[in-house]
């Protein structure tokens, strides 16, 4: 009950009306607005952060920051990336 009238800000009679599907669709939005905010302020530091950076140095993101930006998905495809960048750095330093 706290969630539907203090976070989504709803009414007691609109919570207490409201079916379940309905709470869990308004409970992912929230989810939704939580995790744009977290976007923002994650672009915002990554950005105050890459200004000031050394010119070697790699750029930061927002979901380097607040890595739980990333869906499963693109966390295994960015993991596998580095994987594979280590293994090719790797192969040169041996043909070299």
């Amino acid at each position: 009950m706290a969630m539907g009238m203090g976070e989504l800000g709803w009414s007691p009679q609109v919570f207490w009306q409201s079916t379940l599907p309905e709470l869990l669709a308004a409970y992912r939005g929230l989810q939704e607005r939580e995790k744009g905010a977290y976007r923002r302020a994650g672009t915002i530091a990554s950005a105050i952060y890459n200004v000031n950076r050394k010119p070697e140095a790699d750029p930061v993101h927002p979901e380097d920051i607040f890595p739980f930006l990333l869906t499963a998905e693109e966390r295994l495809a960015q993991e596998w990336t580095r994987i594979t960048a280590g293994i090719e750095a790797d192969d040169e330093e041996q043909e070299s």
